[in-house]
């Protein structure tokens, strides 16, 4: 069964005249062959919708309303879709024409977003082509050929309409109100995409926990536990402030300790290259109590991330 396929609108606005409903449609059996590698693609052409009369180029906001409430009976009998698979459903071809209302823009609008508007008219069996610029040029031809009883076609040259970028808006996280990250093996985790993991060199362009808690959670939705550790960015502008508050508390890191022949050795497993020693086992633990605030200090001043505790699993490269 064939159906008409409504694919897309764009009203042009004509300052104190009304709206010219253009709309790409196709019809659901008809083909078009591309000039990219001959494809067939489904036909998509640009047309000024007129269900009242058949000359009328420009409309007034309820008589455009008028032909949308003559096309819900079409929509009801299955007509009329949106998609070449999702037909409209009843009223929604309604709200569909009072998007496209509200919308509306001017030619000079749509021009500017790399966009073409073709008028062709017949005369005298030859077909004439003219691409107005201004909405006044637009209004002044459609008038003059209307007077002259010609037969006025409408549509854009483009295929895929063109529309600007909208600027995303990047939400910023400061790293002292989200100063927790993970680490991963190729670096700091920027995002989870859906085949791959995209990681960053620099702590300040990593996704930011606001709490180590919260990080480890994220951790544990992707079942990193054993690959991936939650690290705390000191900001540049907290140094040692970090041993007063409760954020990393020196005293929670697991220390191991290693007895030789003559001394003892202490090393902490979640930092790095941080370890003491002594000739008793008391001495070797009190030193290496020392070198953990040296080196949650010295990473402070340089600005450099902090693992925090309990992540012995982590094997540091």
């Amino acid at each position: 069964m064939s159906y008409t396929i409504f694919y897309d609108r764009r009203f042009i606005k004509i300052p104190d005249h009304g709206y010219i409903p253009m709309v790409q449609m196709g019809d659901s059996n008809v083909f078009e062959i591309s000039g990219y590698r001959g494809r067939e693609i489904p036909e998509k052409t640009w047309f000024v919708l007129n269900t009242l009369t058949t000359k009328q180029i420009i409309f007034s906001e309820s008589e455009i309303m008028q032909m949308a409430s003559h096309l819900e009976e079409d929509v009801e009998h299955g007509n009329i879709a949106k998609t070449r698979y999702t037909f409209f459903k009843p009223g929604e071809i309604t709200k569909w024409f009072k998007s496209g209302i509200k919308n509306a823009r001017t030619l000079e609008e749509y021009i500017s977003w790399g966009n073409t508007l073709t008028l062709e008219v017949y005369i005298e069996e030859k077909r004439h082509l003219f691409y107005p610029t201004t909405t006044e040029e637009l209004l002044n031809e459609i008038l003059m050929y209307q007077l002259a009883n010609q037969k006025i076609n409408l549509y854009f040259e483009e295929r895929q309409f063109k529309v600007p970028r909208r600027p995303q808006k990047k939400e910023h996280k400061s790293s002292e109100e989200f100063p927790y990250v993970i680490e991963t093996n190729e670096g700091y985790l920027y995002k989870m995409g859906k085949r791959r993991i995209y990681s960053t060199y620099y702590p300040s362009d990593a996704r930011k926990f606001k709490t180590a808690k919260e990080a480890k959670k994220y951790i544990e939705k992707y079942g990193k536990t054993n690959k991936w550790r939650v690290v705390y960015i000191p900001p540049k502008t907290r140094q040692l402030t970090i041993l007063e508050n409760s954020l990393i508390n020196p005293l929670e890191y697991k220390i191991d300790v290693i007895k030789l022949s003559t001394e003892y050795i202490a090393y902490v497993p979640d930092l790095p290259s941080c370890m003491s020693k002594g000739t008793t086992y008391e001495e070797a633990l009190e030193n290496v109590q020392n070198a953990i605030k040296r080196w949650i200090e010295k990473a402070l001043e340089k600005g450099k991330p902090i693992p925090l505790p309990g992540q012995r699993q982590w094997n540091y490269r």
